[in-house]
């Protein structure tokens, strides 16, 4: 962890702001008590004054200068209005001290250089108040070399403060330097010494599966001769199990040409009656046609029944009128006398008429009534037949549909038995092929037991030589963890 070395000037201002408070306490408090309480809001605004310069957002030196500046223009200030006093000289002692803490020299020689400047004023214009009893040159040069001594020591001071700072602010950046470049070279080599872990774990990992396939390479060798022994007598059961196979498929492509005749002549009689059930099918449409014709025939005369029937109503109605108009007639023709017999014999035949006609009208009613109710009954019936077609005809079209299905199932079916047989056909070139090449296996498999007793005397000694890397990579891990161990007591 780094630390810079610096001097920290907010806690100089600090401890000037407490500084010139206390002065001004010390000052004003004397006044307070001989004077009167004027002088408390003097020391109130001398201390108010230096807090706000401790918060103004300004540069440091210039806020370290002006906290000099304060105590030493209220010290010059009373100079001037005020009597002689010895306190005020220490005052402006104490003001060189506050800007000496911030060694900086150039602050000191300016605060020097105003202080100078100050005093020569202050002789001029009231030397008694600068200096009492005492009032001539020689006392105010030496006065002045001592204030000017004071301030040369706090500038020598200062000089060589910043330069003890700044000479161990270059031991501290060499020597941070020196402990960062160590610390760098313990970093690589706990890198390098994590880097060489890993390469001898991943190594040793390796190594161990390594080990492993080689023992499991050893056994496989060895139950590859077993199996090659095996495998040896096995092809010749092969072999003579090959004939028999090639025999037994013989027979079966016979038996599947058989069965493709016969699945072929079944196919035709699936086609004739498929074919049967499509004329079937036709006839069936023919009289759902005609039994529909026939219900809308029905419905019609249904229609003109109840028009006949509202005809019927009004001839009836037609006829009462009548009556009643013969009627009123004889009544006319009565009160007439001799004068109406005509009109009454008129009248009165007209009335026969009527009812004859409302006779006749009601048997016609009647007919008609019968004629509807067994229309009526028809239509119910024709509903029921034209229902019943459609479902005959539903049921003709599942049937159709089976027999398509079943055309389709018998096609396919010969379809993959003409495959099959041909599959067979070809799977009998290829047993005779396998039977040359198990001959040829047979007589690789003996050169492949002589190859595998090679192979097997060269994994054994691998397997030697895998176990001797394997102690040598555990020796490397071990100095390894002992320069990781190393490394970290160092850091």
């Amino acid at each position: 962890m780094e630390h810079k070395l610096r001097y920290d000037t907010r806690k100089v201002h600090r401890v000037n702001l407490a500084i010139i408070s206390i002065l001004a306490i010390l000052i004003c408090g004397p006044m307070i008590l001989s004077k009167g309480i004027h002088f408390l809001l003097i020391g109130l605004a001398v201390i108010a004054l230096a807090v706000c310069n401790y918060f103004l957002p300004i540069k440091t030196y210039v806020k370290g200068f002006i906290f000099g500046l304060i105590p030493s223009s209220v010290v010059f200030t009373l100079f001037l209005l005020d009597s002689f006093s010895l306190n005020k000289h220490y005052i402006l002692l104490c003001t060189v001290a506050i800007i000496a803490l911030y060694f900086k020299k150039e602050l000191i020689v300016f605060f020097g250089i105003l202080t100078n400047f100050s005093f020569f004023i202050l002789y001029m214009v009231n030397s008694s108040s600068l200096l009492g009893p005492f009032d001539d040159t020689i006392v105010f040069v030496t006065l002045l070399a001592i204030m000017n001594g004071v301030i040369i020591a706090f500038y020598l001071l200062a000089k060589w403060g910043n330069e003890l700072i700044q000479h161990a602010e270059i031991q501290q950046n060499e020597v941070r330097a020196s402990f960062n470049q160590l610390q760098n070279t313990f970093q690589e080599i706990e890198k390098s010494s994590q880097a060489l872990d890993k390469h001898v774990t991943q190594f040793q990992q390796t190594m161990q599966r390594i080990s492993g396939s080689s023992k499991q390479i050893l056994v496989a060798t060895e139950d590859i001769s077993a199996s090659i022994q095996q495998e040896a007598s096995s092809l010749q059961m092969i072999h003579g199990t090959m004939g028999d196979s090639v025999h037994f498929v013989n027979k079966t492509l016979t038996i599947s040409k058989d069965t493709v005749a016969k699945s072929t002549e079944l196919q035709q009689e699936v086609l004739a009656g498929w074919d049967k059930m499509q004329d079937a099918m036709t006839q069936m449409s023919v009289m759902s046609y005609a039994m529909g014709s026939t219900v809308e025939t029905v419905k019609e005369l249904q229609y003109s029944l109840q028009t006949v029937d509202s005809l019927l109503k009004g001839i009836t109605h037609i006829a009462e009128q009548t009556n009643l108009l013969a009627l009123n007639a004889a009544i006319e023709a009565a009160r007439a006398g001799e004068h109406g017999k005509g009109f009454a014999i008129v009248a009165d035949e007209v009335r026969k008429l009527a009812e004859e006609s409302a006779a006749i009208t009601v048997s016609i009613t009647n007919v008609t009534k019968t004629l509807f109710e067994k229309s009526t009954e028809a239509h119910q019936r024709s509903d029921d037949g034209e229902k019943a077609l459609q479902h005959g005809e539903q049921l003709l079209q599942d049937v159709s549909h089976f027999f398509n299905n079943l055309k389709d199932s018998f096609t396919e079916t010969n379809t993959d038995l003409t495959r099959g047989m041909q599959e067979l056909s070809s799977a009998i070139s290829q047993f005779e092929v396998i039977q040359m090449q198990i001959e040829k296996l047979n007589h690789m498999t003996e050169q492949n037991a002589a190859s595998t007793g090679a192979i097997l005397h060269s994994v054994e000694d691998e397997n030697q030589l895998l176990v001797s890397m394997t102690d040598t990579t555990n020796h490397i891990q071990a100095l390894s963890n002992t320069l990781k161990a190393l490394v970290m007591a160092k850091v």
